[in-house]
């Protein structure tokens, strides 16, 4: 929405990666403590799916009026909360791609065990799940950008044929 450098891939891998290191080193810290490792189902997979569609659906509309000028303007409130939707949307898929990409590299030693594997599977396709949210709230956030007025500096804001505001 507005011309700033919006939440960058940086910052969600750097999100990501120390979510890797402190969600391994707590649930391994868990784990040998005597607790199992957090279970995890895959009706989080259907929310995480129902998330993304969401934000996805949000941002549909801002693209249409991007690519066909003749269509009428998307309410700019629509736009600003469709923009940070979108990167929390982002922000949660890193978080959620480090967590359980940690529990999958607990889960890894052991995967010879069919549960164990079937639980690795479950975590890896969740933590697939958290990139596809993040990309998705990344491409939402793109689609919200409005590029920099003209380089000329003729820009003043004002559409054409709207009057110019009086003077006091």
């Amino acid at each position: 929405m507005v011309a700033g450098a919006g939440l960058r891939l940086k910052v969600l891998v750097l999100v990501a990666v120390v979510t890797f290191g402190l969600g391994y080193l707590a649930q391994r810290w868990w784990a040998i403590r005597g607790g199992g490792l957090v279970p995890s189902s895959p009706m989080s997979l259907v929310l995480l799916g129902f998330m993304g569609a969401g934000v996805f659906a949000a941002g549909l509309p801002i693209r249409r009026m991007q690519r066909d000028r003749t269509r009428p303007p998307v309410n700019p409130l629509r736009a600003l909360r469709t923009l940070v939707l979108a990167q929390a949307c982002a922000l949660t898929g890193a978080l959620v791609a480090g967590w359980y990409a940690a529990q999958a590299a607990l889960l890894a030693p052991d995967a010879d065990a069919s549960s164990v594997r079937e639980r690795l599977i479950l975590a890896g396709l969740l933590a697939l799940a958290g990139v596809g949210l993040a990309a998705i709230g990344l491409w939402v956030q793109s689609v919200c950008r409005i590029d920099p007025p003209d380089a000329d500096g003729l820009d003043d804001g004002f559409e054409e044929g709207l009057p110019e505001p009086e003077a006091y």
